[in-house]
């Protein structure tokens, strides 16, 4: 693989280990103090007032914790064992990183689509006021940026099934 791309994959695992971290933390925090104790999570997310709306910068979620860290974990074992030349076949945890990204990203996008509807088509009470940047979150952000990741190693497995495993 492309030393780029390594790098990317790398610095985006990070990224996807950071935001599980603290997805993961602050979600059991959220569930096990009381709430007076801890009033600032109290809400479903951390987020960011733009002034049209809150945007979620982390969702206190430890479901959607664990899934970054499965990716960030997968990603960056892949990505350091390529860059060190010692991992055979790296391009398999890339590839396994990736498509659970993208599922992620899937799941995210259907729930902006659910809540969509349930406001604008549905007029359901409960999601009055409700904008779409309300739903825009890590994993939805995070599953954009692991595309070129799934293409690349996509690409790059086709060409290993056809001309067998050579190391670059």
């Amino acid at each position: 693989m492309k030393r780029a791309l390594i790098l990317y994959s790398i610095l985006l695992s990070l990224i996807f280990i950071f935001y599980g971290s603290m997805d993961l933390l602050c979600g059991i925090v959220r569930w096990f103090m009381p709430a007076r104790a801890l009033p600032d999570l109290v809400q479903t997310s951390l987020s960011f007032d733009l002034g049209r709306g809150r945007v979620p910068a982390i969702t206190l979620d430890p479901g959607m914790g664990l899934s970054l860290l499965v990716i960030g974990f997968s990603l960056l074992y892949g990505g350091l064992g390529s860059l060190k030349g010692k991992l055979k076949g790296g391009e398999s945890f890339f590839l396994a990183g990736s498509i659970l990204a993208l599922i992620l990203l899937v799941l995210q996008v259907l729930i902006l689509f659910a809540n969509g509807v349930e406001t604008y088509a549905l007029r359901i009470e409960d999601f009055s006021g409700w904008t779409p940047l309300e739903d825009l979150n890590e994993g939805l952000v995070l599953g954009l940026l692991a595309i070129p990741t799934l293409s690349s190693s996509a690409k790059r497995l086709r060409s290993l099934r056809k001309t067998g495993y050579q190391k670059d």
